[in-house]
């Protein structure tokens, strides 16, 4: 089974004390650990010593014995000495452990707040885009000599290809090679001249560049005439989603029906209604508004073409059809695509609906301008391309925030395991792209199992929209035909 290890990025309100603090008692308890197995090491000592003793005075029947008090000698009950250093060193090696494992849990959160990592990972992007612009063959034979050795590295373990080994390799320099080839499509027909200053909205302009042909080609293939009908969900009905572990159980769950838009009632004690509205990822069929074409249109740095996305347009005719008022408070859920389409309607000024919130999982939206009214929980994971598709992070603000997960090795079942990496349920031993919701739910996880502040918030920010009683949960499917 894999694990996800969560940090989190954006406006973070925790002050310099608050991690120097951290450091601290970390600190502390890692110099008490070490007292402690010192001390555990002295009753260890004294133990030999005691049994020693007790070897070489044979015929000493008190000492040897440990019995009472015979013909006036003074007895020594060295068993009883015995039990009692053994219950201390026991003690004491307890003591040493639990200590050493909050100290790693203080490092381990003092590190879900750290922007030093972001501030490299900053740095390295920047490289890499600069060296992609400058040499693009060099760089781009550089990548692939990594995802190959990756690759490589798969097959000596698993005895078979394995892409994700591929894609983990090269993790670390995603966003860069996404921009840095961006740049260059977005400059055409000048490509491959290096045109001026380097953005941090390469990708958007690229698919932007690339949006004609994509929506003609998809149009082609799939048709340009949208149907939405209203259904009966073909997977298990949505229960109530009240926090955002909810939303996102729930997204994972209407990922097994085709092509469908979720669109739940919410009806509070103040009479008022609000809307969680549930969008899948992109879809394996030919007649699906959510298929790849659409993605390229998401992506442009044009908000017209984003909507005139069929899959856009396949989530406002449903949120139209359901009903939502333009006051009503709004909350979008949505998995890769189903999240760039959250990002798309939130950013567009026009649209007649009060977004408030929008969660994102496995989404590249970084470039998508969504106001700072609506707030924004992004969940991102390390070790996969999609996510990394924008070319560039997410804006650090106290609306907007991210949660980047890492893949790990689950830890063992015991008292502080869950704060370490949060298992990833349906996980085998064989390594896979994380891109899958069950990933971006474990990343979600292990930042609440660390108790970070801003995800509390953002999760209390969502319960709020929702806080009334569920009233209805209707389905849509789009299809496109000709």
């Amino acid at each position: 089974m894999w694990g996800v290890m969560a940090s989190v990025y954006g406006d973070v309100h925790r002050s310099r004390v608050d991690l120097d603090a951290m450091e601290r008692h970390a600190g502390a308890l890692n110099r008490t650990a070490l007292r402690l197995g010192a001390l555990a090491d002295t009753y260890a000592a004294a133990l030999i010593q005691i049994e020693a003793l007790s070897r070489s005075v044979p015929f000493c029947r008190d000492f040897s014995m440990g019995t009472h008090s015979l013909n006036g000698h003074s007895s020594f009950d060295h068993h009883h000495l015995i039990h009692m250093c053994t219950a201390q060193q026991r003690s004491a090696k307890a003591l040493a452990s639990r200590c050493s494992v909050l100290a790693g849990l203080l490092w381990r959160a003092r590190a879900l707040y750290s922007d030093a990592e972001s501030s490299t990972m900053a740095l390295i992007n920047r490289a890499v885009r600069g060296s992609m612009a400058l040499m693009p063959v060099g760089t781009a034979a550089g990548a692939l000599s990594l995802a190959a050795m990756g690759a490589a590295y798969g097959v000596a373990k698993e005895g078979r290809f394995n892409i994700a080994y591929a894609s983990g390799s090269t993790a670390w320099a995603h966003e860069g090679l996404v921009a840095g080839l961006s740049q260059r499509i977005a400059v055409m027909p000048a490509f491959p001249i290096l045109q001026g200053a380097p953005r941090d909205d390469e990708a958007n302009q690229a698919a932007g560049r690339l949006a004609s042909p994509a929506g003609f080609i998809g149009r082609l293939v799939q048709g340009s005439s949208l149907h939405v009908s209203r259904i009966q969900s073909q997977a298990p009905a949505l229960p109530a989603a009240h926090s955002i572990d909810d939303a996102l159980h729930n997204l994972d769950a209407l990922g097994l029906a085709k092509s469908t838009v979720a669109v739940q009632r919410y009806h509070d004690d103040a009479g008022a209604d609000s809307w969680v509205v549930t969008i899948p990822g992109t879809q394996p069929y030919a007649d699906s508004p959510l298929g790849w074409a659409q993605n390229v249109e998401l992506m442009s740095d044009d908000s017209d073409v984003h909507m005139r996305a069929a899959s856009a347009r396949f989530v406002l005719e449903a949120m139209s059809e359901a009903g939502i008022r333009p006051g009503d408070q709004v909350a979008l859920v949505g998995h890769s695509q189903g999240g760039i389409i959250a990002a798309s309607l939130a950013a567009q000024s026009g649209t007649a609906y009060r977004i408030s919130h929008i969660i994102t999982a496995g989404s590249p939206i970084a470039n998508h301008p969504v106001p700072a009214s609506t707030w924004v929980t992004s969940m991102e994971i390390d070790d996969e391309l999609v996510s990394s598709l924008d070319g560039a992070s997410n804006p650090p603000r106290r609306s907007w925030l991210t949660i980047r997960g890492t893949v790990t090795s689950a830890p063992a079942s015991n008292g502080a395991g869950r704060y370490l990496s949060a298992p990833v349920s349906g996980s085998g031993s064989a390594r896979e792209l994380p891109h899958g919701m069950n990933y971006q739910r474990a990343a979600w996880q292990s930042a609440q199992d660390l108790g970070s502040a801003d995800a509390q918030e953002h999760d209390a920010h969502f319960s709020r929209i929702v806080s009334g009683g569920l009233q209805e949960s209707l389905y849509y499917e789009g299809r496109m035909s000709t």
